[in-house]
């Protein structure tokens, strides 16, 4: 995202005559950046950050259930203290991420974001297109 909009950047100042110019380069491409960021809409930007949350919880519990079934002398004490914070299973986690991901595929859509994020997504559905993500699709038409 920040490199095409910098050869941009740079590209357009080899035309500048003033400050004005310069100034007006500069905002279009931090507004570019911003927008395929995906940081000027408030409910993707929450939406994202709830998915990448539970991507973060589920590799937690794969690595406490790991080592819990291999355990060694030094890691029984963190399993023993980070077992009371995860309180979802990874049927519950995987469940939730799925429907926040159909959420954010529908609010992806209903507010015409820039078609990079767009592409960015068809381009994920194609590639993992089973499950929910079949459904994903759907809701994305």
């Amino acid at each position: 995202m920040i490199e095409p909009a910098w050869h941009l950047f740079i590209e357009s100042m080899q035309k500048v005559t003033n400050v004005d110019q310069v100034l007006e380069g500069h905002y279009s491409m931090v507004n570019s950046i911003l927008d395929d960021a995906m940081l000027t809409n408030q409910n993707l930007l929450a939406t994202m950050i709830k998915l990448l949350s539970y991507c973060l919880m589920f590799s937690e519990k794969i690595l406490i259930e790991s080592k819990l079934q291999s355990p060694s002398p030094d890691d029984s004490a963190v399993s023993e203290i980070a077992i009371p914070n995860h309180i979802y299973t990874i049927e519950e986690l995987t469940e939730k991420f799925n429907t926040e991901l159909v959420g954010f595929l529908r609010d992806v859509r209903s507010c015409n974001q820039s078609s990079k994020v767009t592409n960015i997504i068809y381009r994920y559905i194609f590639k993992y297109s089973n499950g929910v993500y079949q459904l994903a699709l759907w809701v994305i038409r």
